[in-house]
């Protein structure tokens, strides 16, 4: 799945899921009461401030501080992680994410699954597959959600690897998500998982429709309309696929994946999958 729109999933409760690791970090405990106002360190609340404003070298400057003052405070490598993330400084994410995973109690399960989903994107994205597919495990060893078996079905379709696993994970993923009051974008998180499956499978007419289903729901993810384009070049229809790798690259015009396919489709004849 997209990795942006995978971390919003994610990470859209960050400032309260925060709060809460933060509380049970200084206090040792959860608080019993979840309607008591949350008040959050200052080092918290302004970066989570900057980060708004999506200065995210200032929020990072911010929770260094507090990783500073306190080095066995879980919450601010996450924050730090998380702001690395969403500036793609995968490296950095990586390093506040593995520096937390070190000094996270095992018990803490809301910390060690944003360190597992933060780092795990990181990985992909560094195409540090293998280490990626580690922490998805121990993710799903944790909490076996729907969003986590997309997540493995994922790591498996990029490594090209497992596939028929990878199809099985993923098949139930969407299953138990149509279940619930699932939101357009953890829906379509979960058709490009099967459809990008499908694809790597070589049921290229079942994968396009799938990926087609899955844009419409996240039109403003850059990699379900890369994974269109790559099912419409197996189809042999070029000009279709120029117009979803022309969204694709506007979405993130630094992908590497997207410039090499757009760089490739303009150097050299189409050349179909279905071909070989």
């Amino acid at each position: 799945m997209p990795i942006d729109i995978l971390r919003a999933v994610y990470l859209k409760s960050l400032t309260m899921l925060l709060a809460v690791i933060a509380l049970a970090s200084i206090s040792g405990c959860i608080p019993s009461d979840s309607t008591r106002k949350v008040q959050l360190p200052d080092e918290l609340k302004q970066g989570q401030e900057l980060m708004a404003k999506r200065d995210f070298n200032g929020a990072v400057a911010l929770f260094d501080k507090g990783i500073a003052r306190d080095r066995k405070q879980p919450v601010y490598y996450a924050a730090a992680a998380d702001s690395c993330a969403s500036a793609s400084r995968w490296d950095l994410a990586v390093f506040y994410c593995e520096q937390g995973l070190a000094i996270t109690p095992k018990t803490d399960k809301g910390a060690l699954l944003m360190f597992y989903g933060t780092a795990e994107v990181a990985y992909s994205h560094l195409g540090n597959h293998a280490r990626a597919l580690e922490l998805v495990k121990a993710a799903r060893a944790l909490e076996d959600s729907p969003m986590l078996k997309n997540d493995e079905a994922y790591v498996y379709a990029q490594m090209q690897q497992n596939l028929d696993e990878a199809l099985a994970l993923s098949k139930q993923a969407v299953k138990e998500i149509m279940k619930v009051d699932a939101s357009d974008a953890t829906v379509g998180v979960c058709l490009d998982t099967y459809g990008w499956v499908l694809y790597r499978k070589g049921a290229y007419d079942e994968a396009l429709a799938t990926l087609q289903r899955s844009a419409e729901l996240v039109p403003e993810a850059s990699e379900v309309h890369y994974h269109v384009a790559m099912a419409l070049l197996a189809k042999q229809r070029k000009p279709e696929a120029t117009i979803e790798l022309d969204r694709a690259h506007r979405l993130e015009p630094t992908n590497v994946d997207i410039n090499n396919s757009i760089n490739e489709l303009r150097s050299q004849p189409l050349v179909s999958p279905e071909a070989h």
